[in-house]
């Protein structure tokens, strides 16, 4: 763990004592809330949600709606056999919501819900979005 930054170690722990995700701790003081719809709309855009994250809560979700993409969409997925609901278009303008139930923030990276669910829709968001991009 000290190879993690102070301010980064701060900001986390912020993160978790208010709740409310991370904030700027610069002076700066940008809020990327008020800049959504600056977002190129056409750069796909996928979100990964753990229901159990207090460092990026699912709160945060309502954010989505003011992205300028044309099709957006939530996936609830729970289990392995909920992959089959998800489709990837290859549309470009997309913003796309997964909400892993029962996940926090490191298991959407390295727990059994990351091998079972989010590695498996890395590859499909890859090979159906980005397979020709040179």
């Amino acid at each position: 763990m000290e190879s993690i930054p102070l301010g980064l170690g701060f900001q986390f722990l912020k993160a978790v004592y208010d709740g409310n995700g991370f904030k700027r701790m610069d002076l700066s003081a940008l809020n990327y809330t008020h800049h959504y719809s600056l977002f190129p709309n056409d750069i796909p855009l996928f979100h990964f949600w753990g229901a159990n994250d207090c460092l990026a809560p699912m709160e945060n979700i309502r954010y989505s709606q003011f992205y300028p993409h044309k099709y957006k969409k939530v996936y609830l997925l729970e289990r392995v056999e909920d992959l089959k609901k998800v489709e990837i278009l290859p549309e470009q303008s997309q913003a796309i919501d997964f909400v892993i139930e029962g996940a926090s923030h490191l298991d959407l990276l390295y727990g059994k819900k990351a091998q079972e669910l989010v590695y498996s829709l890395f590859e499909q968001i890859i090979e159906k979005i980005w397979s020709d991009w040179s």
